[in-house]
């Protein structure tokens, strides 16, 4: 949920950026983290995140994730 919430207040470029650096001095192979960050600033994309609590002993939260993306007619091929 911090992670949603820095997501929804910073400035995404600057942290499509400083995710960037992250990676380029990683040494591990954990994946980009880049992909929402990507859909936000590239697509203009809306996202959502829906938490739901499954256990409470040990707490077990699922987490969905819904994009809206906003489709412009190209015209035909």
């Amino acid at each position: 949920q911090q992670f949603v919430d820095k997501l929804l207040t910073a400035d995404t470029n600057a942290l499509y950026l400083e995710q960037l650096e992250r990676n380029a001095n990683a040494e591990n192979d954990s994946g980009s983290g880049l992909g929402f960050l990507t859909m936000i600033n590239d697509y203009a994309a809306d996202l959502g995140w829906k938490f739901e609590t499954v256990q409470k002993d040990p707490m077990v939260v699922t987490v969905t994730t819904m994009v809206q993306l906003t489709l412009q007619d190209k015209g035909a091929i």
